[in-house]
């Protein structure tokens, strides 16, 4: 997982999660793009043969079409010396947050409330709906226009680290 030209890193395998959340909470798509990131990676023998390490800790910044910002950090695993608790993804705006908490993913935006178990309970809802729509035909709540979308935000992240600077994203479909 740790080699660029196989899976991309955490931009591909972590950022589109954080890009569908936003996405979902604010309602709105996300058009701008600024990232910069790191490979920790390098230099620990466990990886020692790999020549095209991926970037494994990103930064991530977005802009939504109606001005909503996001901005969140993920990575794959710091430097060894460095201990932090990992709560999970946290996202906070005007109207209110998504947050982890005691094992569940926690929405809240004014007097409204959700919440999700963080872990793979969550994949194994998805999985059934998936099912149900392609044997009962039953509406998809998660489209290809969703995974398409994240997929080319999280190349428009990678895009962004590489050149260093704002990637502007039309969304697909758009």
């Amino acid at each position: 997982m740790h080699r660029r030209l196989m899976n991309g890193g955490v931009g591909v395998d972590m950022a589109g999660h954080m890009f569908d959340m936003l996405r979902y909470i604010t309602d709105s798509e996300i058009v701008r793009v600024f990232a910069s990131g790191h490979v920790f990676g390098a230099g620990k023998p466990e990886l020692e043969g790999l020549d095209d390490l991926a970037v494994d800790a990103a930064s991530i910044e977005v802009e939504t079409e109606a001005g909503h910002l996001g901005s969140f950090y993920i990575n794959w695993g710091m430097p060894r010396a460095y201990r932090a608790p990992t709560n999970g993804p946290e996202l906070i705006g005007p109207l209110g947050g998504v947050y982890s908490s005691s094992g569940t993913v926690v929405l809240e935006c004014g007097d409204h409330r959700e919440e999700w178990p963080d872990r793979s309970p969550g994949m194994a809802v998805r999985l059934d709906r998936f099912v149900a729509a392609v044997a009962d035909g039953a509406e998809l709540d998660v489209t290809y226009r969703d995974a398409r979308i994240a997929l080319d935000l999280s190349h428009a992240a990678l895009e962004s680290i590489e050149k260093r600077r704002v990637v502007e994203y039309t969304p697909y479909g758009d």
